[in-house]
């Protein structure tokens, strides 16, 4: 568990450029699939002050943390920038225990999600092994 930004998010601190090829491998192969990006979602996305070079990956992937900028993250947290800093040591403490992983990072397989439209619930599509082994699952809604 570390702090990202205002947010707490599970990180790795091993196997870091091997996860970011995998991502960057992700990205480039289900590109196609990519819903085009709405003029709204590009003033959002410009309003971060992003870099040049950051600039350049939202122009190519639509994504502005993508190649090089890439760090593997799961978000825990919705801003605690409004959290007073006892309240927030609080919560990272508590994500620290509930997630105190002793075990080697494995990525065996990775899941396809559909997002029906802005903010609804993700749906499961697929399940693909990394051992050639594709499976159809029902669809799982998962909230936000």
């Amino acid at each position: 568990v570390q702090k990202l930004g205002d947010f707490l998010a599970l990180q790795t601190a091993t196997n870091r450029s091997a996860i970011a090829a995998l991502a960057q491998d992700c990205v480039a192969y289900f590109d196609p699939l990519r819903a085009p990006m709405t003029d709204a979602d590009w003033q959002k996305r410009r309003q971060q002050n992003l870099t040049a070079r950051q600039e350049e990956l939202l122009r190519r992937w639509a994504y502005h943390y993508t190649e090089e900028q890439y760090r593997f993250h799961m978000t825990l947290t919705d801003s605690l920038a409004h959290i007073d800093y006892s309240t927030a040591l609080i919560l990272q403490q508590a994500a620290e225990a509930c997630f105190a992983i002793d075990a080697p990072l494995s990525i065996d397989h990775l899941c396809i999600f559909k997002e029906d439209y802005p903010g609804a619930a993700f749906s499961l599509l697929h399940r693909c092994y990394f051992r050639g082994h594709v499976q159809a699952v029902s669809p799982v809604n998962i909230d936000d």
